[in-house]
């Protein structure tokens, strides 16, 4: 996607030129050779982000229909629309949403003898007084970046199973750090997962003939001795749910190729903190496994040791996530961090408690949860807190292993409950060191009213590289 900078209306008739105005009624007219597409909104104090936000989709959305490739917006009516952000802000935002917009997944689509609807330019006007400044230049670029990030997480998630098994992820964990520049990948296979004793992934990956992975990316922007930020995202490539296999009504086996959601977001993430320059050390895991059914699979009352040396009592073989989490989570203790950030399609439960318009974040850190709440509202990653008590804990207390990955009150809080297990492998970070866990289930897939292509959403790409930029 390519944003211009215009200092009048384009002549050129292949323009669509978009306007932003007072009403509720949306329309695509011709005036003369000339697309005109109007953008009805009721009132000035409706328009907030989130609606304005979807309305610059809308835009790309609508040129795309209309098989329109480029479009041309007014900076004056954005900054009047978006008055409470910056000029950096401003054009973070909006190219970020155009970019996110723009695409859809065809990795296996032919392509038509037509060429596909693709909107390759936006055009940023600047007329009379108004001017494209250096920090709107500048937020552009940013978004730009984060936008094609969040871009290559949509697509991980959204290539089938059968082709994006554990190593193939460590392959494109690979391909975006050699992209990406100043990234050091390190790949644990089975015999360096056993050797490190990371039972836990190793139990979880048993059932599938390809192997599990932990994948490690490192990236040092800050001094050598700053503490290291640490991003943990699972890596479920295909989720059958194990010997407790989950029902095929509903449809859900046909998106368990997205539970990988949470390191595609990691491994995105980790390349736009180096394409950015940010200056901070990161640290990204993913833990990588198949977790699906044969005589190897690990059974419901099995025992597996993590990295921690805690065993884990396996109460369901679909609670699989928490526990190939538990070996990272375990291991990024040795790097001394000064935040740990883990990203999940973690529970149904947050899903029930949240519905698809937030992911549900995890801490005792109140500073970090404002924090992490206003930024998911710039960025478009809404997020929202449940609860981390101490009372969970006796949720996932076992009568013969240190832990079970299993609710003893399942369904009933269950997203808590699996945050409180999570909870069990943070224990040797440095008191200092904040932990946030984000449930991202709810935020998996897009909703069919955010004017985003079918599919994997993305999140919280944005919201991590924010995140590491102000801590």
């Amino acid at each position: 996607m390519k944003v211009s900078y215009k200092t009048a209306m384009p002549k050129d008739k292949s323009y669509l030129k978009v306007a932003f105005a007072k009403g509720s009624r949306t329309e695509l007219i011709q005036k003369g050779s000339q697309k005109v597409l109007t953008l009805g909104y009721a009132k000035d104090k409706e328009l907030d982000l989130r609606k304005l936000r979807l309305m610059i989709r809308q835009a790309v959305v609508e040129a795309k229909k209309a098989k329109i490739k480029k479009v041309a917006l007014l900076l004056s009516e954005l900054r009047s629309l978006a008055s409470e952000l910056n000029d950096v802000e401003l054009g973070e935002m909006l190219a970020k949403e155009i970019t996110l917009a723009a695409y859809e997944f065809r990795t296996y689509k032919s392509k038509p003898k037509e060429g596909f609807n693709d909107v390759t330019e936006v055009a940023v006007v600047a007329s009379g007084k108004d001017k494209v400044t250096k920090e709107l230049r500048d937020g552009v670029s940013f978004g730009l970046v984060v936008g094609e990030e969040v871009t290559r997480a949509r697509e991980l998630s959204n290539i089938p199973g059968g082709e994006m098994t554990p190593e193939l992820l460590a392959k494109a964990a690979k391909s975006a750090a050699k992209e990406a520049g100043e990234i050091k990948v390190t790949i644990f296979d089975e015999k360096r997962l056993a050797k490190e004793g990371m039972g836990a992934i190793l139990g979880v990956g048993k059932g599938s003939e390809a192997p599990p992975r932990l994948i490690m990316m490192e990236y040092q922007g800050g001094a050598k001795d700053d503490r290291p930020i640490v991003l943990v995202g699972k890596g479920i490539t295909y989720d059958s749910g194990g010997i407790n296999m989950k029902p095929s009504k509903g449809g859900s086996l046909n998106e368990m190729h997205m539970d990988m959601s949470g390191g595609a977001a990691v491994i995105a993430t980790m390349a736009a903190v180096s394409k950015l320059g940010l200056q901070q050390n990161v640290i990204g895991f993913v833990p990588a496994a198949e977790n699906m059914v044969d005589g190897a699979s690990y059974r419901p009352g099995d025992i597996v040791k993590s990295y921690s040396g805690k065993t884990i009592e396996i109460g369901n073989t679909d609670a699989e996530g928490r526990v190939v989490m538990a070996d990272a989570l375990s291991y990024a203790a040795q790097f001394n961090p000064s935040l740990v950030i883990d990203v999940a399609t973690l529970t149904g439960a947050a899903l029930v408690a949240l519905g698809e318009e937030a992911s549900a974040i995890f801490t005792k850190d109140g500073g970090l949860v404002v924090q992490t709440m206003e930024l998911g509202e710039m960025t478009g990653d809404y997020v929202w807190p449940l609860p981390l008590w101490d009372e969970f804990d006796v949720e996932v207390k076992s009568n013969i292993a240190d832990v079970t990955n299993s609710s003893k009150k399942h369904p009933y809080g269950g997203a808590s409950a699996a945050a409180a297990f999570l909870k069990q492998f943070t224990t040797d970070y440095a008191k200092d060191c904040s932990w946030m866990h984000i449930d991202m289930a709810p935020t998996m897939a897009a909703k069919s009213d955010e004017f985003l292509s079918p599919g994997a959403k993305g999140a919280p790409v944005h919201l991590l590289v924010r995140l590491i930029e102000e801590n």
